[in-house]
């Protein structure tokens, strides 16, 4: 089948089917699937559905934020070609050392947006972008209310095309458990007078120059924490105090040349059912090895994601069936890789380092450059 794209115009969403695209029984119902998820006022600015390396259909709509239509779609399927080639056996192999299974969603995010790519099937992606993130929430950074809308919104848009073909449901994000915690918790709420659970975590409290604390108040002596590097690192403490075995299982940061210190805890109990692949000195081991690789690697994807999302790449997850591995950039020079291997508890290992990065960098951390 050859010749120009078809386009169907409908409540200002355009749609595109490409003329080269592979044919599939129940097109016109993902069409229509995402259409319902692609709403006028939502957090999406695109949506397109892909095979490894190139789309079925995109959704747009005109008129959108920053660029002309032409250059904006044209910056979008450029990702989304880039992203769904890299999301499928190219991302699975280059995490195998790691041992945390098949790579299932990927988020990119700077300051101005974000993309986001969820595998339906082995060769069915989708890939989606939010393109104007508002200027006064830039430092929140997974916690931006349009961010985690767009997350959620095609979290839910996979598992309705998935219960089309009666597939199960995969968590992306562990948004479904956040749902149903949130939902518990309203529950609970309503039963009993609201107070702080015992034992709750606080929030990561700022860290400055002249009140910097030591371990022994930074972490909880239930989980022992194995720490390499320079514990007098200006993010140390807040990285210590946000590990534990429920949540944000390790965090090592390095710089553009080296490892500057790692925080795990791997060999709590906790984790004995989720690490049982590779042993705890083998998963710091490859996390060590990997880091600058995984700066490089999301440097590359960050060049094409670039024009679209208006700037570097401070945040960037890649959730797979076994937790995920998160990215965020603390300075010009460096950053934190960390690692979650329950995938019921990703959200709050991101939402963790989001504390982290906070702490330690305030209203600056969306405004890092990337590395040169």
């Amino acid at each position: 089948m050859t010749g120009s794209p078809h386009r169907e115009y409908s409540d200002t969403i355009i749609v595109t089917q490409e003329p080269t695209s592979r044919q599939f029984s129940g097109v016109d119902d993902r069409i229509a699937y995402c259409r319902g998820l692609f709403r006028a006022g939502g957090p999406l600015h695109y949506l397109a559905h892909c095979s490894p390396g190139s789309r079925d259909f995109d959704l747009y709509s005109p008129g959108g934020p920053g660029q002309d239509d032409d250059r904006r779609v044209e910056n979008c399927r450029r990702v989304a070609r880039r992203l769904s080639f890299q999301s499928g056996q190219v991302m699975h192999e280059w995490l195998r050392p790691l041992g945390q299974g098949v790579p299932l969603r990927t988020v990119l995010q700077s300051a101005g947006g974000a993309f986001y790519c969820a595998r339906v099937v082995p060769n069915v992606l989708l890939v989606a972008g939010t393109l104007s993130l508002a200027t006064d929430q830039v430092a929140s950074l997974a916690r931006q209310p349009a961010v985690q809308e767009a997350d959620s919104a095609l979290s839910q848009l996979v598992d309705q095309i998935r219960a089309s073909i009666r597939l199960p449901r995969q968590n992306l994000g562990a948004w479904d458990t956040k749902h149903f915690r949130e939902s518990a918790f309203d529950r609970d709420a309503a039963d009993s007078p609201r107070q702080q659970p015992a034992g709750a975590r606080q929030p990561v409290p700022a860290i400055d120059s002249t009140t910097r604390r030591n371990l022994e108040t930074s972490v909880d002596p239930r989980h022992p924490l194995a720490i390499t590097g320079d514990r007098r690192h200006w993010a140390f403490d807040a990285c210590a105090a946000a590990v534990d075995g429920t949540g944000l299982h390790l965090v090592a940061c390095f710089n553009d040349k080296a490892q500057l210190f790692s925080v795990d805890a791997l060999g709590t109990p906790e984790l004995r059912g989720a690490a049982y692949h590779h042993s705890p000195s083998y998963r710091r081991q490859q996390v060590n090895a990997m880091g600058p690789a995984t700066a490089a690697y999301l440097r590359e994807l960050g060049r094409t994601a670039r024009p679209a999302i208006g700037g570097p790449v401070v945040r960037a997850v890649l959730d797979t069936d076994i937790g995920a591995i998160y990215y965020y950039r603390l300075s010009a020079r460096e950053y934190v890789i960390g690692l979650c291997l329950d995938q019921d508890q990703v959200d709050i290992a991101d939402d963790r380092l989001t504390e982290v990065v906070l702490a330690v960098c305030g209203p600056a951390a969306a405004a890092v450059q990337p590395l040169r």
